[in-house]
């Protein structure tokens, strides 16, 4: 059944909103995804706040040229799914790369990074990259760093200072 130009007004306002909060949106073209694969995606973006919706393509078009963002050309044709991404947008790429891996039945179109055009190569890049929580901890380590070696330098000493202590206590008792 045909949508009525109030559910597609509808669809076009909700696009613009997820549009507007999103720091990355990936257009991927599910070929041959089932409903219980699609439904496992959502879920596991569903926690880190991410959405993956199958969109029309030219209420997506408008939806984006409302929102004086670049267009798509694949757009014109076949069937897409948009993956809607707020701060956790490596995460977000990493779990879908995850499925692709998995299923073989999902490709990336290309994508938005704060508005910018990205190319589907530059988002399998970001999904290479370490999620927050292991750069924090690689930062913090550097950040550690200077003071472990004071530390181990100064037990060094110490270290040394008991083994000679050990050395004479030994040759005194034989």
């Amino acid at each position: 059944m045909p949508k009525t130009k109030k559910q597609k007004t509808e669809l076009v306002n909700q696009y613009r909103g997820k549009l507007k909060s999103s720091k990355a949106v990936y257009l991927v073209r599910p070929a041959g995804l089932t409903p219980n694969e699609s439904t496992a995606l959502k879920k596991e973006l569903f926690t880190m706040g991410a959405t993956f919706n199958t969109v029309k393509n030219t209420l997506f078009e408008i939806a984006l040229k409302e929102e004086s963002l670049p267009e798509f050309e694949s757009l014109k044709e076949g069937s897409h799914a948009v993956l809607f991404s707020g701060d956790e947008m490596s995460e977000a790429a990493k779990v879908l790369k995850k499925t692709i891996k998995d299923t073989q039945k999902v490709t990336i179109i290309a994508g938005l990074l704060n508005g910018a055009k990205i190319s589907a190569t530059q988002i399998e890049a970001l999904a290479d990259l370490p999620s927050k929580d292991q750069l924090i901890g690689q930062l913090l380590s550097v950040f550690n760093g200077p003071a472990r070696g004071f530390v181990t330098v100064l037990n060094g000493n110490m270290r040394q200072f008991v083994q000679v202590l050990n050395a004479i206590k030994e040759a005194k008792s034989s």
